[in-house]
């Protein structure tokens, strides 16, 4: 219309990431000699259980392919808020992370269960 002005603008929006997350994980041996990692957090086409079979391996220092995540309901796990947001990232690195370093010291038991 007569007296608009037209041109190019940009918004952002930044918000910090919630890393008050608490969530938990299970490392287990299996007995093709893969690992079996379960987490209380289902996968909702994010890829985040990629993204935590990629760390795992990275620490472990094995396959990608020899990591095998599975989803167990929180009766199995101790409590996790579910999906949302950034907080799926944040929560199974940091998990992942402390679940490395617990796999590392277990000495001669079969799995170990890490919570962050």
């Amino acid at each position: 219309p007569a007296g608009w002005l037209t041109g190019t603008g940009i918004g952002v929006y930044d918000r910090r990431t919630n890393r008050a997350v608490r969530t938990s994980l299970r490392l287990a041996a299996e007995p093709d000699g893969g690992v079996r990692a379960e987490v209380p957090v289902p996968e909702t086409g994010t890829g985040s259980h990629t993204v935590l079979r990629r760390i795992l391996a990275g620490g472990l220092g094995v396959p990608v392919e020899q990591i095998r995540v599975v989803h167990v309901p929180t009766d199995d796990l101790p409590y996790d808020r579910g999906a949302g947001g950034s907080r799926v990232s944040v929560g199974l690195g940091s998990v992942a992370v402390a679940a490395v370093k617990a796999w590392a010291d277990r000495g001669d038991r079969d799995s170990v269960t890490v919570e962050v």
